[in-house]
């Protein structure tokens, strides 16, 4: 169970706080190219070529077009995508940001949510994938959570 919701459903927030906070999360996530400039993977050039591709294909994603330009490797785009993931705001930063929640009382909710979950057995993280995902698919589906 998400953070974010299981305080939503303990009534600590709204669900409006909860999709803003949501947002705030989302919106502070770095562009693929960023980190990839920042890695050494891509250059200037590079970037805006797959930008310049991407703006008439705007359905298809930046990583999978800089693959298919060959300007990456699955494994380099499987990289960033960790990257942007580990570097995403946590959403306790962003409940404390908004001034939905102090600082204490997430720490307090933080400790009360892991006790639940160690009582409820449910330490691991369970995901399902689905059949025929690429690692790419699914290390997008877990920047996104």
């Amino acid at each position: 169970m998400e953070f974010g919701f299981y305080l939503y459903q303990r009534g600590i927030i709204t669900s409006e706080q909860l999709v803003e906070a949501q947002m705030l999360q989302s919106d502070s996530k770095l562009p693929l190219g960023v980190l990839a400039m920042e890695s050494g993977k891509l250059d200037v050039r590079d970037v805006l070529s797959i930008l310049r591709v991407q703006s008439d294909l705007p359905q298809d994603r930046f990583g999978d077009i800089a693959v298919e330009l060959g300007l990456m490797t699955r494994r380099d785009l499987a990289e960033l995508l960790l990257e942007q993931s580990d570097r995403r705001r946590r959403i306790t930063e962003c409940l404390v940001e908004l001034d939905f929640m102090t600082q204490q009382q997430v720490d307090e909710e933080l400790a009360a949510f892991r006790r639940d979950r160690e009582r409820r057995g449910s330490g691991r993280v369970q995901r399902v994938v689905k059949k025929g995902s690429t690692p790419a698919e699914i290390l997008q589906q877990a920047a996104t959570r």
